[in-house]
């Protein structure tokens, strides 16, 4: 399930009682801000003032500067990395890691952002107490969070690259299970590389104890185990020698064969009882489906006593391989029913999908025909009524139109009826931040705070002032 993420958390930390930043020991920083000052909106000039804070080694200044842009433009994720970026090479791994949760409360979507957070983690991992299991759970953190954007096959490969790495097999299968039942752009590659998986481990080690059991029965009454067979052993003496041959055959052949055999040895056709017992053979070998063996492993090396110990039996299943190509083909089975949905719902979104031209932030307005492809998309998505997608596409959404204050409105709109007044709150809240000076959505907002008899958060939606430059 999609989680939504604290975005009320998503504060700045105090800003200074200087309405600018100290540019004292920097004169060029000193001109690029008052340059801004005047042209408060002029994103360009905010990434030259940026790339010179980020080359002036002067740390405290270029994070006040970082802390000032990012307050204005949060859906900027590269320059979140940077930011982390920054402190990490100053050795400071405690600020880098704020700013990264900072960055992912701010734009939790974004696949690219999660990567670098995750690729920061795995190199402190082998220095954390419990790091395995932590990069585990913030993983899952970025799949529940980013995990159904249209685009995350990237970071769904992150993790099943990073699970194979520590050979755990079986979360690799869980990771698929989830991943093949989502709507994603490389939704075929995923489904080809489980199959590859599957053909390639003993499944014992990808699939639950239950779905090896229901799969064991279908397997079993393929393989016919247990078929009751009669041996026959028959010798026939030609020219002083002696030669024979043992056969198994079903009982109700040998009972036919028993009445006639006077016939069949005036034809010489003796040779039918090979033939048949070959037929049969092959069922009849497999009289155990799964082989347990026990493996003997030396105890010393689980324990920290050093003394003599006894090695353990410890108990390994294997799969016949007569066995093994139907206990794949029934665990592909069910995937493949799944991957069928998954397509079905891919097909009923391309049309929109392959319209969006610009899914990430930008200052510049987008094209008329691309507002309404997000228009017609959102209302084809809550005609579906999937919440979870809904919400996913809502925050798409937002990230290429922030500038638009119908997609603010549309979606605190939809929160209010089917989340509650709180969520559609923190949804205006959030827009304010975005388009802090547009009269619609402050319009809205107090049109919709008064609807619950809020008189006093109206009264503060009109007077309520920004302080980004302080």
């Amino acid at each position: 399930m999609y989680v939504l993420p604290p975005h009320s958390n998503n504060q700045l930390p105090p800003r200074n009682r200087s309405r600018s930043p100290d540019f004292e020991r920097n004169e060029a920083l000193r001109d690029s801000w008052a340059a801004l000052k005047t042209q408060p909106d002029n994103f360009d000039a905010w990434i030259i003032l940026l790339t010179q804070a980020d080359q002036s080694n002067d740390l405290k200044l270029a994070r006040d500067i970082y802390n000032r842009f990012l307050n204005k433009y949060p859906y900027c994720y590269g320059f979140w990395k940077k930011y982390a970026d920054m402190e990490r090479r100053h050795q400071n791994f405690s600020d880098a890691l704020s700013v990264w949760e900072r960055g992912i409360l701010a734009i939790p979507l974004s696949i690219d952002l999660w990567l670098g957070f995750l690729s920061f983690m795995r190199e402190l991992a082998p220095q954390s107490d419990r790091g395995i299991e932590k990069l585990r759970e913030l993983y899952d953190r970025a799949l529940s969070m980013a995990g159904y954007e249209f685009h995350s096959d990237r970071l769904w490969q992150d993790y099943i690259a990073w699970e194979e790495a520590q050979g755990e097999w079986r979360r690799v299968a869980e990771i698929y299970d989830r991943l093949i039942r989502i709507p994603t752009a490389m939704y075929k590659s995923h489904m080809e590389r489980f199959e590859a998986i599957v053909n390639m481990c003993n499944p014992i080690d990808l699939v639950s104890e239950e779905e090896l059991k229901d799969a064991f029965d279908v397997v079993r009454r393929k393989c016919d185990v247990g078929r009751a067979v009669s041996s026959m052993s028959m010798e026939k003496s030609q020219e002083g020698s002696q030669w024979g041959f043992t056969c198994q055959a079903p009982l109700s052949f040998i009972v036919l064969l028993g009445c006639y055999h006077n016939f069949w040895t005036a034809l010489g056709l003796r040779f039918h009882l090979l033939f048949y017992s070959q037929c049969f053979s092959r069922c009849a070998q497999i009289d155990q489906i799964i082989i347990e063996e026990a493996v003997e492993v030396d105890a010393a090396a689980a324990t920290d006593d050093s003394s003599d110990a006894k090695p353990k039996p410890v108990v390994r299943k294997t799969i016949h391989p007569e066995a093994l190509p139907h206990f794949r083909t029934e665990i592909l089975a069910q995937r493949y029913r799944w991957h069928k949905e998954t397509e079905a719902m891919i097909i009923a979104r391309m049309p929109f999908e392959e319209q969006i031209k610009r899914p990430y932030f930008h200052v510049k307005p987008l094209e008329a025909e691309q507002l309404k492809n997000w228009r017609l998309y959102l209302d084809f998505e809550i005609a579906e009524g999937n919440e979870t997608r809904i919400t996913v596409l809502f925050e798409r959404c937002l990230i290429a139109c922030a500038m638009y204050d119908q997609f603010w409105t549309k979606y605190a709109r939809w929160a209010q009826k089917h989340r509650g007044s709180d969520a559609a709150r923190e949804i205006y809240r959030r827009a304010q931040q975005h388009i802090p000076g547009n009269v619609r959505l402050a319009l809205a907002f107090s049109a919709f705070e008064e609807s619950l008899g809020t008189r006093k958060n109206t009264l503060s939606i009109y007077y309520k002032k920004s302080y980004i430059y302080r």
